[in-house]
């Protein structure tokens, strides 16, 4: 019997891990920007009603990147759904929330 001792090994991380890896979908200047952009984004997850499991929303976070600036993060299943939402609305839950983070005066760019 053959045994995949490296599946074995990653399905065990992640069971323990208990999360999916995350990409960055917006660039602050500083630690500020990036949590009013991150809750401008899980509010316009809210309004969208793009809640089913709640994955999405609570996958949204703030990182230190270096030199200053701070990633803000989701699942990857984030970017596929801006990108749906941005072929029928010409905007996704991403580029309306990090707007509205830069209406307020704060330093952020989309990464998506």
């Amino acid at each position: 019997m053959f045994i995949n001792t490296q599946k074995s090994v990653f399905s065990r991380m992640s069971v323990e891990l208990g999360r999916r890896s995350k990409d960055i979908i917006a660039i602050a200047g500083d630690r500020d920007s990036a949590e009013a952009a991150a809750e401008s984004i899980r509010q316009e997850i809210e309004f969208r009603d793009n809640i089913q499991t709640g994955a999405l929303l609570n996958s949204i976070s703030v990182t230190p990147a270096g030199g200053g600036e701070f990633n803000i993060k989701a699942i990857d299943y984030g970017k596929f759904l801006n990108g749906r939402q941005r072929e029928v609305d010409n905007a996704g839950f991403i580029d309306d929330g990090v707007n509205a983070a830069i209406l307020d005066g704060y330093q952020v760019e989309v990464n998506v």
